[in-house]
């Protein structure tokens, strides 16, 4: 498997197949974004494709922050769940 690529999670919904796949990006940033958080040169985050039975797509993206701050979701706790708990369901 790629790193980063979670492909194959099939689901059935309304009994019409579907298919969820997750890829996780590293985007740079044309300037860095400061905060009291800190610096980010490079934005983390995990984009979610669910393509349904007809073919038709949709994209989304889980917006998430690399470290703790005011939220306590991160990119790394987010792609954990979504790989092994919530994509596969």
């Amino acid at each position: 498997m790629v790193p980063g690529l979670a492909t194959g999670h099939r689901a059935r919904v309304n009994d019409l197949p579907a298919r969820l796949r997750l890829v996780r990006v590293r985007v740079p940033l044309r300037s860095a974004r400061r905060s009291a958080h800190g610096t980010e040169q490079v934005r983390d985050s995990v984009l979610v494709a669910w393509t349904g039975a007809a073919g038709v797509e949709g994209w989304a993206e889980c917006p998430t922050l690399a470290s703790p701050g005011y939220a306590t979701e991160t990119t790394d706790a987010a792609w954990q769940g979504l790989t092994t708990e919530h994509g596969p369901a």
